[in-house]
């Protein structure tokens, strides 16, 4: 696979302007997602969930066949039900990298449709996750679609600190996938600072917009909270599956109806655990 696989599936011409732009203008466009829109298929072209990537290393054929679900690309280019502005219902925003479109998984089983279906049923869920998408992803998304959509709920899970976004031909998503780890970017305060501008972002059109704000930074649920934890595969055998998505869900509301129990197991995970070891909690 090409070394620019992120940044050479890109179908979305406003990725391919000449600058300068300024592409952070508030509440300017919806039209930010990289995938080909109104459009449905099998695997993905952009992300790890290939057809190529499934014949050469097949998955256990009792979790996943090539039928088991279709990718299907929202006419803004994201996968997502539409984002119909005339809709009533109160609106969940999601933001974040694969981790959040789901590849590799079914639509309704990624953590966004999780968290909506099973805790906020009234609402819709609106998924702007972006494969390959950064904390400057986010952000830039964040400040187009937040004036525009005016959500009740912003659910953002942080995508890995070591990455980041270039301009120079429009939105370039960056990571360890093009660039040698000694670049500047990958040097650690620099990431750390990075994420750290971008989560002040959001947090400036919270209070602007006066959205409920919930955040999970992937690291910690890797390197911190589910440490001894092995998850299932999605169907491309590198992200997570089904039962990841669905712990992640659970998270997300914990952190909205129990905020203490939630900065309690995302910052002393151990005392955590021993609080309800005997409970039947996640």
């Amino acid at each position: 696979m090409s070394r620019n696989w992120v940044n050479k599936w890109i179908f979305n011409s406003e990725y391919n302007k000449t600058g300068p732009i300024n592409f952070w203008e508030p509440g300017k466009t919806l039209n930010l997602g990289t995938y080909m829109p109104n459009t449905e298929m099998q695997f993905s072209l952009s992300d790890l969930d290939t057809e190529e990537r499934f014949n050469n290393n097949p998955p256990d054929p009792s979790m996943w066949t090539k039928d088991s679900f279709n990718y299907k690309y929202n006419s803004y280019g994201f996968r997502s039900q539409e984002f119909d502005l005339a809709e009533s219902k109160s609106k969940i925003l999601t933001l974040g990298c694969s981790h959040t479109v789901g590849v590799g998984v079914p639509q309704y089983d990624n953590w966004p449709e999780r968290f909506g279906q099973q805790y906020f049923p009234n609402h819709v869920v609106w998924n702007a996750g972006l494969g390959g998408g950064s904390a400057d992803t986010v952000a830039r998304l964040a400040v187009n679609m937040i004036p525009i959509i005016k959500p009740d709920i912003v659910a953002i899970l942080w995508p890995s600190l070591f990455r980041f976004e270039t301009y120079e031909k429009g939105p370039q998503f960056n990571g360890p996938w093009l660039h040698e780890v000694s670049n500047l970017q990958f040097e650690d305060n620099t990431a750390y600072n990075n994420q750290t501008k971008n989560k002040t972002v959001i947090d400036l059109l919270q209070k602007i917009y006066d959205f409920k704000l919930l955040s999970i930074d992937w690291e910690d649920t890797v390197e911190k909270v589910y440490t001894n934890i092995k998850w299932t595969t999605a169907r491309d055998g590198v992200h997570f599956g089904i039962d990841w998505h669905q712990q992640i869900a659970y998270d997300f509301n914990l952190q909205y109806s129990n905020p203490e129990d939630f900065m309690l197991k995302y910052t002393e995970p151990d005392e955590y655990w021993k609080k309800y070891k005997d409970k039947e909690i996640k």
